[in-house]
């Protein structure tokens, strides 16, 4: 970690987010041609979803039963704070750079306020990641107000070598009851739980454990982690294709969504858009489109 941080980033400064879904979604590529990469994110590369797993994953045997139905989200926002000593800043269109916790914070609240705007019922919970475990900042509600406060007291940190993510999953574990969905019956489920998590860290691996808890919580049909990377560029001296796999191989029903943005505020934004989509009632991520013709 020998790269000189960016010097002309200003730490609290205020960026103008997108204010209608239309904005997310402009210039949108399809998904399946996500792109990644530091600074802006290359053109040309793609980070394939993986395919080879681990036998602690793979022993998972889920249940492949979902019911399509537009119910209520209880959304847990999970925001890592930390950023690494080798860290680049965003980049928009124009070439400035912007810090990147302003950044993200702005993204969260635009995909509240949308969030909210589709079904005033959603809930929203918000859980950091400091430097090696998970906090619990807010428990649910559909106070979009609330949850920018709680967004505004956020302070950035710094990453170390290892972050434990079972703290995230025994915090979900403690404070959420997920509804069971049985085979067989089309009774739909009163809510369903998504995590968002918001990784940005390039060097330190999240670290879990496949205890019965987190298999449990993998297993429930009402529940999906999405994951959204900000990152260095690639190259052998980070640790990001790593942490892509740990990250992708979280979901084995094959019903979340990943994205890699780099530090492209556009691809981020494009990205937030479509995690808006429902997760009950959303295609799988290889398959969707949203090109205009």
């Amino acid at each position: 970690m020998n790269n000189k941080l960016a010097s002309n980033v200003e730490e609290n400064e205020q960026l103008s987010p997108p204010t209608s879904e239309s904005d997310f979604m402009s210039d949108s590529p399809n998904l399946s041609q996500e792109k990644t990469g530091g600074g802006r994110c290359s053109k040309d590369t793609n980070i394939p979803l993986i395919s080879n797993i681990s036998e602690e994953f793979s022993s998972l045997n889920c249940n492949d039963f979902r019911v399509s139905c537009n119910v209520k989200e209880k959304i847990i926002i999970v925001l890592d704070r930390c950023k690494d000593e080798e860290h680049t800043p965003f980049q928009d269109n124009h070439g400035n750079i912007h810090n990147f916790l302003s950044v993200l914070k702005n993204a969260i609240e635009m995909f509240v306020h949308l969030k909210s705007s589709i079904d005033e019922k959603h809930q929203f919970a918000l859980v950091l990641l400091d430097e090696n475990e998970a906090t619990w900042c807010l428990d649910f509600t559909n106070n979009v107000k609330e949850i920018v406060k709680s967004l505004n007291t956020v302070h950035e940190g710094n990453a170390e070598d290892v972050f434990n993510l079972n703290s995230l999953f025994d915090e979900i574990s403690k404070r959420v009851n997920i509804p069971d969905v049985l085979e067989g019956f089309a009774i739909p489920p009163p809510f369903t739980v998504r995590v968002i998590l918001f990784y940005n860290r390039s060097f330190t691996y999240p670290d879990i454990e496949i205890t019965e808890s987190v298999k449990e919580l993998l297993q429930n049909s009402c529940f999906n982690v999405d994951v959204l990377v900000s990152h260095e560029p690639l190259d052998s001296v980070n640790n990001c294709e790593k942490i892509f796999k740990i990250l992708q191989n979280i979901d084995k029903k094959g019903y979340s969504y990943f994205f890699s943005v780099g530090r492209d505020i556009s691809t981020l934004m494009r990205s937030m858009g479509k995690l808006l989509g429902h997760p009950l009632q959303r295609p799988v991520q290889n398959i969707a489109s949203y090109s205009f013709s």
